[in-house]
């Protein structure tokens, strides 16, 4: 029993710890979203007003998305900010919802692996070969590569320490937990989030 209770807590802290780093990553990305703003306000700026370009810009704004988008796909797995369609999933009982939310966390984690699989292929090669951008700016194509890569392997890492949280609670019938990272947030939550001071119903 003293073990099950010093185990518990552990579980706890990895998706705290995880949720920490997931929100931390998503704000870097955020960070690069701005900064390629940035870089666009300047080139179309010097463009108009000094005949003058940064160069690239297109470019650097493409690769901060991409970074962007898989530095977020960790905080919203976690937060389940993702958009779901539930119409038949509510009416479902809660047994069947939690398989329906298994099967679909084990086929996300499949697909990201593949992701994961082919592009450090891609990452590798580039490296490889010392592939660099085909314009004027001649980025090493393996930099913004490696940054989009490092998103996704967190995803992967997240996804893993969430399917193995799920698993535990199952073996320890705690349907809760399970219901809590994996399924739909409850109407009165998502209202809560919505309206800023608003504590969802209990």
């Amino acid at each position: 029993m003293a073990e099950k209770a010093k185990e518990a807590p552990a579980e706890a802290g990895s998706i705290a710890v995880a949720r920490r780093l997931a929100a931390w990553l998503a704000l870097a990305g955020g960070g690069l979203i701005l900064t390629a703003v940035a870089i666009v306000v300047v080139d179309v700026l010097g463009r108009r007003f000094f005949a003058w370009s940064v160069g690239g810009a297109d470019e650097i704004s493409g690769y901060a998305f991409a970074a962007a988008t898989t530095f977020a796909f960790a905080h919203v797995y976690l937060e389940r900010a993702n958009i779901r369609i539930d119409i038949l999933y509510d009416r479902f009982p809660t047994p069947v919802r939690l398989l329906a939310d298994l099967v679909g966390a084990l086929a996300l984690l499949i697909l990201s692996l593949c992701l994961l699989r082919f592009g450090y292929d891609v990452f590798a090669q580039s490296l490889r070969l010392g592939s660099v951008s085909n314009s004027a700016v001649a980025i090493p194509l393996a930099l913004p590569q490696a940054a989009w890569l490092f998103g996704l392997a967190f995803f992967v890492l997240v996804q893993t320490v969430v399917l193995l949280h799920v698993v535990r609670g199952l073996i320890r019938r705690d349907r809760g937990s399970a219901a809590d990272l994996l399924g739909t947030r409850p109407i009165e939550a998502e209202e809560a989030l919505a309206v800023p001071g608003r504590a969802p119903a209990p």
